[in-house]
């Protein structure tokens, strides 16, 4: 009798302490304040490169130079949020289940669609700035849709939901 007791106290124990390590990992899955602002900065300025280009009319040299210089500060923005977001991994990705949600996928895609239409919105309607004007609340969308995809992410840990992989 009193090893039964034991044993039922030890299993309480034992899915306690899971409880508490699962909120834990969940609480370190977060984006740091300066990685939304810089990662909204950047793809702003991404996306505006031919309007800045074709306001200043330096033809090619502005942008090549954002570009040059973005590639520099995204590569590294990108490898970070693998590394905050839960993915945790640099060759490939854990598969969580609100990765899988429709909805959420075709969020993403279409903040990047977006993205591809403002970067040539002034070629074919020759409005850049129009274009310079979409391209700050475009960084701040496309910022605040990897906190969501973080946020999805750090439910599924709390949840305790299965990751296939």
């Amino acid at each position: 009798m009193f090893l039964m007791m034991d044993a039922e106290v030890d299993a309480a124990r034992a899915l306690q302490e899971v409880e508490r390590q699962r909120m834990a990992m969940a609480g370190r899955v977060r984006l740091p304040w300066w990685f939304l602002i810089l990662f909204a900065v950047s793809s702003a300025a991404a996306v505006a490169s031919p309007s800045l280009e074709a306001v200043s009319g330096h033809l090619g040299e502005l942008q090549l130079f954002l570009l040059g210089l973005l590639g520099l500060v995204m590569v590294p923005l990108m490898l970070v949020f693998r590394l905050r977001s839960g993915l945790n991994v640099l060759r490939e990705s854990r598969p969580y289940p609100s990765m899988r949600d429709p909805r959420r996928v075709f969020a993403v895609l279409a903040v990047v669609a977006l993205g591809y239409l403002i970067f040539w919105w002034p070629s074919w309607f020759d409005m850049p700035w129009m274009s310079l004007a979409c391209s700050v609340p475009y960084g701040c969308l496309f910022s605040e849709q990897l906190r969501r995809v973080t946020a999805a992410i750090r439910a599924d840990i709390r949840a305790g939901r299965r990751v296939d992989g």
